[in-house]
């Protein structure tokens, strides 16, 4: 079945003990009302209370749960072997929650980077109307240029400030912001102070300079990595590599937005669609050589990433399928080799597109 690409005709979840097929879409692609409905999802969870136990996290709602979790995990689940599986399954159990417990009937969708490289501010993403995840935050001055290592800055966005627009204005962010530098400071130690209450509003920082890094150009190198390690180099990103990962991120959260923060990213709802479409980039590269790629974490020649933690910091083995991933309290622990395939393990859904289409622009 030919597909234009962005969109994910066919999808199959899981939704209790019942298997059920659901259509999922490329943001752009969706009707308003099931914008909508996916936004007013994601509030319900805000207003769902926590299930830590009280006082264990600054979490105030269910919503704070997955940002609490990643921010705990953050030393070891990016820069390191399994960043992509272990938010393929983070998505999962945040998508299970919008439709188990608020009733969202849906799927989770994606951004597609490409599409908006040219007009993101007034995207169907950001164009602060109702059916999107509001505008940009307010203008903060004197904010420096995106520091990306080695050299390389990218300009920072229009904005700093709180988002006062959308369905998430004036959205209070329950932890303190930390910097993706931190990650050099702390030394495979997160603080002791991290997961405590210590509010701030929502930021956003809208980058032009950052999402042109997410062109289409560099996606499709990223597709075209020969093996895993390669691929996952480029996916994570180096000092003075911006990767379309890294470019998403910064897109929306430019220099001093939450979701460029990369220990609480996720504070920002885009986080979600966006790492759907890193999700859909792993999905892709592993569908064009199932038998090679399907299970494997070798191969080639680039060795950076091979290990548990974040840049190696501290030095840690290299991973095997059998290494075990944990969620905190959002999920039971579970090994690599059962969260690789997406119609394996807890999952049952795939992409339906043809490959050839989907190097082509896509108007909106």
């Amino acid at each position: 079945m030919e597909a234009t690409r962005g969109v994910l005709p066919t999808i199959y979840r899981y939704v209790g003990s019942a298997k059920v097929m659901l259509t999922t879409l490329n943001r752009s692609s969706l009707p308003p009302n099931i914008r909508k409905d996916f936004l007013d999802s994601v509030n319900c969870l805000r207003r769902k209370p926590s299930i830590f136990p009280p006082g264990l996290t600054g979490s105030q709602n269910r919503y704070d749960d997955f940002t609490a979790t990643h921010l705990n995990q953050t030393l070891t689940v990016h820069a390191n072997t399994f960043f992509v599986h272990w938010h393929r399954h983070l998505l999962f159990l945040f998508e299970q929650a919008l439709i188990k417990e608020c009733g969202y009937q849906h799927t989770l969708p994606y951004w597609d980077w490409p599409l908006y490289v040219d007009n993101l501010y007034t995207s169907k993403l950001f164009d602060g109307s109702e059916h999107s995840f509001g505008g940009n935050g307010a203008y903060v001055p004197g904010l420096p240029d995106i520091n990306e290592g080695g050299g390389v800055f990218v300009p920072r966005g229009t904005g700093g400030g709180c988002v006062t627009t959308g369905p998430f204005a004036n959205m209070t962010v329950p932890f303190k912001k930390l910097k993706f530098f931190d990650i050099f400071v702390f030394n495979g130690v997160l603080p002791s102070t991290a997961l405590n209450y210590d509010p701030h509003c929502l930021t956003r920082d809208i980058s032009i300079g950052a999402v042109q890094w997410g062109n289409q150009a560099n996606v499709s190198y990223q597709i075209s990595q020969p093996d895993f390690p390669s691929f996952n180099y480029f996916i994570n990103g180096a000092l003075g590599l911006v990767s379309v990962h890294t470019a998403g991120h910064q897109a929306g959260g430019g220099v001093n937005g939450d979701g460029s923060s990369t220990f609480g990213a996720n504070a920002d709802p885009f986080f979600y669609l966006h790492h759907a479409m890193v999700d859909l980039t792993y999905t892709v590269w592993q569908a064009l050589d199932p038998k090679r790629r399907q299970y494997n974490i070798t191969g080639g020649n680039t060795t950076a990433y091979l290990t548990s933690t974040a840049f190696n910091i501290p030095p840690s083995p290299i991973v095997t399928l059998d290494f075990e991933l944990n969620w905190g309290f959002l999920d039971q622990p579970r090994r690599l080799r059962d969260i690789m395939s997406v119609t394996g393990g807890p999952y049952c859904y795939k992409y339906d597109y043809d490959y050839d289409q989907y190097s082509k622009p896509m108007q909106e």
